[in-house]
């Protein structure tokens, strides 16, 4: 259904033409701070698996392998998720049921650490 129409792959033919090979790991961190964000503000932990293809094609375009597109999107939320600064799952329940503040500021400065690792 993605490869119906050719968008997706004319799209990211464009964006390696734009980006060029040299600075492709720039798109990957993008896209990964993207997936980053979904798991840590949203708490979508299963929003990455509908993207996994695209972002396989994505990583195949600029010249790595697929075990890297799948890593852009799901290691991307999980690290999210993990720090989850206002996810409701996390935060929410879990500070609760452990009895820590509500958005103490802490899992910020673990979730920018993360994103920047």
């Amino acid at each position: 259904m993605f490869d119906g129409t050719g968008a997706i792959k004319s799209a990211i033919f464009r964006l390696t033409k734009i980006i060029g090979k040299e600075r492709s790991h720039w798109v990957l961190a993008v896209i990964m701070l993207f997936f980053g964000c979904l798991g840590a503000f949203a708490g979508m932990l299963e929003a990455a698996i509908p993207f996994a293809s695209l972002c396989i094609g994505i990583a195949l375009a600029l010249g790595y392998d697929a075990l890297v597109g799948i890593s852009i999107a799901l290691v991307g939320i999980v690290m999210g998720w993990t720090a989850g600064p206002s996810n409701p799952w996390n935060v929410g329940i879990g500070q609760n049921i452990a009895g820590l503040p509500m958005f103490s500021g802490f899992r910020l400065i673990i979730f920018a650490a993360l994103m920047i690792v």
